[in-house]
């Protein structure tokens, strides 16, 4: 079956008008994931929005890296040639020498703790990840930092996303926000894995995942 995005938003618009806090910080964060698999086009469906909620999610918006220059990607930026004896400034944050993160590396130590039966070691590997993946950020670098290939991470993280404890499916989502912005567009790969089993939080009976 296809999620339809247009139904997703019309039940994150209701999450947006929720008085609890932290409905609406899932919403926004389910709706920055849209933003980067969907494109730009998005945001013209939220102008109903209150302008506070509109603010805050254009603000979480702008916080993706190079979301809004994605279109530029493929266009080749002019290279500052370098002599023998030249010492390129700045070689941490070299674009053009730049190569992804391996997400396998980043979750590999935690894969086991993701399907374990106790809810505190699985969230134990959410919280792992999640800080994993804010270390393997190489230090000035903007845009896409790490690739796709997690193996079977992603079906865990997927499992994870309709955990029985609510705090678990939270975590998930967070860091499911996090990857979305540390991959870039190549988080397509795994779309139709990941992104279908965020629909049915929508209908969630307890508040705080709504």
């Amino acid at each position: 079956s296809v999620l339809d995005p247009k139904v997703l938003l019309g039940f994150i618009k209701t999450m947006l008008t929720s008085p609890n806090p932290t409905v609406k910080k899932n919403a926004i964060e389910i709706l920055k994931i849209m933003r980067i698999h969907l494109g730009s086009d998005i945001r013209n469906f939220l102008t109903d929005v209150k302008p506070a909620l509109l603010t805050a999610i254009d603000e979480a918006f702008s916080s993706i890296p190079d979301l809004q220059e994605a279109p530029l990607a493929s266009q080749t930026a002019p290279r500052r040639v370098c002599k023998a004896s030249d010492k390129p400034k700045d070689d941490l944050t070299d674009e053009s020498s730049f190569k992804l993160v391996g997400l396998a590396g980043i979750v590999h130590k935690s894969l086991e703790g993701l399907s374990n039966s106790n809810w505190k070691e699985r969230q134990n590997a959410l919280v792992a990840i999640e800080d994993a993946l804010k270390k393997a950020k190489p230090l000035g670098h903007q845009g896409p930092y790490v690739d796709v290939n997690g193996g079977e991470f992603w079906a865990l993280l997927k499992a994870r996303l309709k955990d029985s404890n609510k705090n678990i499916v939270m975590l998930s989502i967070s860091l499911l926000s996090q990857l979305t912005a540390a991959i870039g567009p190549s988080i397509e790969k795994v779309n139709k894995l990941v992104l279908p089993s965020l629909f049915p939080l929508i209908g969630d009976n307890k508040k705080v995942v709504r």
